[in-house]
């Protein structure tokens, strides 16, 4: 397997969390097109960022950001949140 394939394979996490009264914006600095899930509110906040891209964190919130290839499938099954069929990055 080359490195080019394994670098796409790879997923990211990371943990934000924001104390202030008030939404806070952050800007997420991409090294390959990707999606970010936060794996807390379920949900995607951002698909296909290129290089930069704009990520809002609630006010008194926390997320936890899964970087994940652009384009990546989700899938949810016995209760866990599966990217690609084979890496779980998540329980439900």
């Amino acid at each position: 397997m080359s490195q080019t394939s394994i670098q796409r394979n790879l997923i990211r996490s990371i943990s934000i969390i924001t104390p202030h009264k008030e939404t806070k914006t952050i800007t997420y600095q991409a090294t390959q097109p990707c999606d970010l899930f936060d794996i807390v509110a379920k949900e995607y906040i951002a698909k296909n960022i290129k290089t930069n891209g704009s990520v809002e964190i609630p006010a008194n919130d926390a997320r936890v950001i899964v970087e994940l290839p652009a384009g990546t499938e989700l899938e949810l099954k016995d209760g866990k949140i599966i990217a690609n069929k084979q890496n779980i990055i998540s329980y439900n």
